[in-house]
């Protein structure tokens, strides 16, 4: 996996080439909103993801399966890379910079859940055992997406939820930088638990680094979280 080459580009790690390799694997989508109000604390949230969820995730027991993919998005969306082994990932892969003018948040997820989801059904085919992580950070109300994504994302969330198989292996995390009410509601919009995948910080480092903390956690545990769905 150290050679492989697909970075900056959509293509996602070849799923034959994989289940030579691995029998089991865990993808981890990160969802980043890069809009220019992220200004404020995206030193902290670079740093962050650099030290937790890059290099810890590259020393843990679990590094030879972790897959990593990343979206931003302002008023666009933009894939970073298709899912790629996180050891052939440069350390600051997940940083951002604020850009554009708007925030898509519905559409940013949906095109990630989309893509996670087929990743994992071609994985599946090929007999390997997947667990899937996705991590979502944002600090506004969307302004930017179609007005039908909302409604996509809870068809596929009530999927997700239906989905015995998956489960106790799909984990949901979401990161709301702000208020709290703003985030509560984009939930709501689409089909998710607040009470149960949201956290709302204020944008300092400790909270940042602590919530990324429990992400990285699970991502490289050794197990599934538990027995109901956290979203």
């Amino acid at each position: 996996m150290e050679g492989y080459q697909n970075f900056n580009n959509s293509q996602n790690y070849d799923p034959n080439m994989l289940a030579n390799m691995t029998s089991t694997a865990i993808l981890f989508l990160v969802v980043n909103d890069v809009s220019p109000s992220i200004a404020s604390y995206v030193h902290e949230m670079n740093t962050a993801a650099r030290e937790i969820f890059m290099k810890d995730l590259k020393k843990s027991h679990r590094k030879d399966e972790i897959m990593v993919k990343t979206l931003t998005f302002c008023e666009k969306v933009e894939h970073k890379s298709g899912f790629a082994p996180i050891l052939s990932l440069p350390d600051d892969y997940l940083d951002v910079a604020p850009t554009g003018r708007g925030t898509a948040l519905y559409d940013a997820v949906l095109e990630g859940l989309e893509q996670v989801v087929q990743y994992r059904k071609d994985l599946e085919d090929q007999g390997i055992e997947v667990r899937t992580a996705v991590y979502i950070s944002t600090d506004g109300a969307d302004n930017s997406s179609n007005h039908t994504s909302p409604g996509k994302i809870k068809k596929i969330i009530d999927s997700l939820r239906k989905n015995e198989a998956w489960a106790n292996s799909f984990t949901i995390n979401m990161l709301g930088v702000g208020d709290a009410s703003d985030f509560q509601h984009a939930c709501t919009e689409m089909g998710l638990d607040h009470k149960k995948c949201l956290v709302t910080v204020g944008g300092s480092a400790d909270e940042i680094r602590k919530q990324m903390g429990v992400v990285s956690q699970s991502v490289s545990s050794s197990s599934a979280q538990g027995t109901t769905v956290n979203f």
